[in-house]
């Protein structure tokens, strides 16, 4: 081995129990008590840190191959402490030793008397990579010049007795009627210090180092022993050593999950910390910190990222469903709340129903967030191992825990349609609340979509589809759906201009309907003079081309067909929006003549429009002022010659 750097480190009174020293209990008569203030902070006192030789070296040995009948005699002349002794010599906690960085620790004493201890630190490293440390009290106090306070007819013989008489002496307070000794561990005497070691020169960085304890071997203890480590020493230098966990006892050990403290953590160990971590957080609600964790702190550990993973998917298929129960009740709640505020002349509806809305358009957003996207994440990740599952797997348990988790969460999305929406939209039309609309929309139509990404269920869709789709609704929504919103809220306000510029669409659809009809007629007519009429010699003009126009006339008429039914569909389009700004534009006038009567409400009866959309069902309600039907004049045309 390597030899270890010197350091200086000072060492701390213990707390603890008296332990009997050697020297009939020397520390029995004197009192542990504690007063207001505390102790100064200094670095006097001694802390060595000796070589280790190459000949030191930790086995996989029986601890019988070690036995020493002069163990006593050899660890009073070495002065090794045990960590009972340890413990009362450093405010009756062992020492603090903890990572500093990758190439060192520290050892941080507090609360102890400098005066009375020279603390030497040793360590080794094992064969699994721990640090095995040994603590030396070398403190000489005939050349220190102490003079005990017992007398020279009892001078202590043993290093716990030199210590106590030293304590006594320099640190301690006779109480004249029990003749113990009082020593305040808050006493502006004692010191701390907080020194640092470097690691040892072999140490293994890919593996953890535990901290582990030399405790002398005839000492009795509860500490934890590790049976099959021994030290096995050639210079005797840690002659009579076991080792120990530092500070852990055999009870702490058996706990579920004991891990030895470590004085260095490789990087492996420091991800599964920031895991364990991550998951204690999502215990509280914070599932994400989990997701966090799997993006930025895993690195390239795959098989990392996948346990975690596992684990995040599992608890944030829970939040998904308390969640989405939780949101989708407060919007539905808020949605009924402002069709109580339908007024388009009240400023104090107005207010009302800005608030709600407001309120309405972070709940959507919030569903998107806590709901929607974490679905999806669920989702694809269920869907893309399942369709990774061979056929060995058809009746495997996974196959089963996937098939619940997408059912799960897709009956769970599909459930906002149960929302009832329709009446507290219609509100937020009247006072033109486009944006929070839009949010709205937004959770709505993205719950029922991404809901069809299932396994062999109707109208099931694949994640593109999804994307598609709500893409396609939120663009007509921005494209047309908010100047329909408009229109009905200056139409509830007794504005005629949504009438006007919906019926000039009208008129200039019908117009471009007869004009579409007129070419093709023109067209077909020019054709068929063309290629189909006599010569001039009596015969066909072109009878080839001739035969092709009549062999495609099928062809041609269904394309004009299709071309008309898509203006006829916005003819009624329009036709429905004119008799829908109407309703609101009467019932404004009414409120404006009458002031006792509140502003009519429209009530949408079901279509295949959602809610968000004014257009209603196509059949029975269209005005005959504005209705067409269809150019039934243009069939004999179609009929091929």
């Amino acid at each position: 081995m390597k030899s270890n750097k010197k350091m200086l480190l000072l060492l701390a009174i213990s707390m603890a129990s008296p332990w009997q020293l050697a020297n009939a209990g020397a520390l029995d008569d004197i009192e542990i008590v504690n007063s207001a203030g505390s102790g100064s902070s200094g670095s006097s006192g001694t802390v060595n840190n000796d070589s280790a030789t190459s000949n030191i070296e930790v086995s996989e040995i029986d601890s019988s191959s070690v036995e020493n009948k002069n163990c006593p005699e050899t660890l009073e002349k070495n002065n090794v402490l045990s960590m009972r002794v340890l413990k009362y010599m450093s405010g009756g906690v062992l020492p603090k030793i903890t990572p500093h960085n990758d190439k060192q620790f520290k050892i941080s004493l507090e609360s102890f008397p400098a005066k009375c201890v020279t603390l030497q630190v040793n360590r080794i490293l094992d064969e699994d990579n721990n640090h095995i440390f040994r603590f030396v009290n070398t403190k000489d106090y005939a050349s220190d010049g102490s003079d005990f306070i017992e007398g020279k007819s009892n001078i202590p013989t043993t290093m716990e007795g030199k210590f106590a008489s030293c304590l006594k002496k320099h640190y301690g307070e006779k109480d004249p009627s029990s003749g113990k000794y009082k020593f305040d561990m808050n006493s502006s005497k004692l010191s701390n210090s907080t020194s640092f070691m470097s690691l040892h020169s072999d140490l293994d960085k890919n593996k953890s180092s535990r901290i582990l304890f030399a405790s002398p071997s005839n000492v009795k203890n509860d500490y934890f022993t590790y049976d099959t480590k021994v030290i096995s020493d050639k210079n005797e230098i840690w002659k009579c050593s076991s080792v120990q966990a530092y500070g852990d006892s055999s009870e702490d050990a058996k706990k579920e999950g004991y891990t030895a403290r470590r004085i260095y953590r490789s990087e492996a160990d420091k991800q599964w910390e920031r895991a364990r971590a991550a998951c204690e957080i999502a215990k509280d609600g914070d599932i994400y910190a989990i997701k966090r964790l799997i993006d930025k702190d895993t690195g390239n550990r795959s098989d990392l990222q996948q346990k975690i993973k596992e684990v995040y998917l599992k608890l944030i298929e829970k939040n998904i469903a308390s969640d989405a129960d939780a949101i989708r009740e407060k919007i539905e709640e808020k949605l009924q709340k402002i069709t109580k505020y339908d007024n388009a002349f009240s400023k104090g509806d107005k207010k009302k129903a800005a608030v709600l809305a407001k309120e309405i358009a972070a709940l959507s957003r919030e569903y998107d967030e806590k709901v929607i996207k974490p679905s999806r994440e669920v989702l694809e990740s269920a869907h893309a191992e399942y369709e990774n599952l061979s056929e060995d797997d058809i009746d495997s348990p996974r196959r089963e825990v996937l098939e619940t988790r997408i059912e799960t969460i897709t009956e769970k999305l599909a459930e906002f349609s149960d929302v009832d929406m329709v009446d507290g939209v219609e509100v937020m039309k009247i006072h033109n609340k486009s944006k929070a609309g839009e949010s709205l929309l937004r959770a709505s139509k993205g719950s029922e979509y991404l809901s069809r990404a299932c396994l062999d269920c109707e109208e099931q869709m694949d994640f593109e589809d999804v994307d598609d789709a709500l893409a396609a609704r939120i663009k007509k929504f921005k494209k047309s759906d908010k100047r329909d919103w408009s229109f009905v809220s200056q139409a509830a306000r007794g504005k005629e201009t949504p009438l006007y510029l919906t019926r000039k669409l009208y008129d200039n659809s019908q117009n471009s309907m007869r004009t579409a009809y007129s070419n093709y007629q023109q067209n077909e007519q020019k054709q068929y003079q063309q290629y189909c009429a006599s010569s001039m010699f009596g015969g066909m003009k072109n009878p080839v081309r001739c035969q092709y126009f009549q062999n495609s006339a099928g062809q041609r008429q269904r394309m004009f067909q299709s071309k008309m039914s898509s203006m006829q569909r916005d003819m009624e389009g329009y036709n429905q929006k004119y008799s829908y700004y109407q309703s609101y534009y009467d019932g404004a006038q009414r409120y404006l003549s009458e002031q006792d009567r509140d502003i009519a409400s429209v009530g949408p009866g079901g279509s295949v429009y959602d809610s968000f959309d004014i257009l209603r069902g196509t059949t029975g309600n269209q005005s005959d002022m504005y209705n067409m039907g269809m150019p039934q004049f243009a069939a004999p045309l179609m009929t091929p010659r």
